[in-house]
């Protein structure tokens, strides 16, 4: 059963097994989940104060170009996107009017031996940032394909960076998923929003109105 929809600006479903999934501590963040909350992101950066997004100015990028790529597949296993497709990613979301070149930043997350990584484009310096949540430690260098859950650490970076506040990582991987699925399904454009039980609607809401918090003037999963 799908009980969160979106078309906007794409189509993305999720359901009732995805949002479980979420809060298993053991599984990453599904490359649709984490496309949702890349829109939730940009949503909510188009509601901070004019001149601070004029200062600052990002564009979030979804796991969309990384799959069009076919980063890590065989060339017989996947087929080559076109330009229109690749330009697609680049455009600026719903309810935000600016072109990519006028961004001070342009955040690409990127995945690699299945853990997130984050590279921020800085026009203005003209430099890359290449940012990786997964060192390898000593005890496990012998196994290359160790896999850290880090999708929710990116995420609080591309909410974070350059916001003219030191960076405060939470960390708490239990708060941050039930945190996350608070967000789906208060999600104000949510189509499938009738499917949800009335009772966790009204519980959602209740903590929405109740407990919210701005963290860096965005709200990345943060609820007590």
């Amino acid at each position: 059963m799908i009980w969160v929809r979106s078309f906007n600006p794409f189509k993305i479903e999720i359901s009732v097994k995805d949002l479980q999934n979420i809060l298993s501590i053991n599984l990453d963040m599904t490359l649709k989940c984490f496309d949702m909350a890349v829109w939730l992101l940009a949503n909510k950066e188009s509601r901070r104060p004019k001149g601070e997004i004029i200062k600052n100015r990002k564009h979030y990028m979804d796991m969309r170009f990384w799959r069009m790529i076919g980063f890590g597949k065989l060339p017989k296993y996947h087929e080559d996107p076109t330009t229109e497709e690749l330009t697609k990613t680049l455009d600026c979301w719903p309810s935000m009017n600016y072109y990519i070149t006028a961004c001070k930043y342009v955040l690409m997350p990127w995945k690699f031996n299945g853990c997130y990584v984050l590279f921020v484009i800085d026009h203005g310096k003209k430099h890359v940032t290449f940012i990786d949540f997964a060192p390898i430690q000593d005890w496990c260098k012998h196994m290359p394909y160790k896999r850290l859950n880090t999708s929710y650490l990116i995420l609080q970076a591309m909410a974070m960076w350059e916001n003219d506040s030191p960076m405060k990582f939470v960390t708490d991987a239990k708060i941050l998923r039930r945190n996350f699925i608070i967000e789906l399904l208060s999600y104000e454009e949510n189509s499938c929003r009738y499917a949800i039980p009335a009772n966790i609607q009204q519980r959602v809401n209740n903590i929405v109105k109740k407990d919210y918090i701005s963290v860096q003037g965005v709200n990345i999963f943060t609820y007590d």
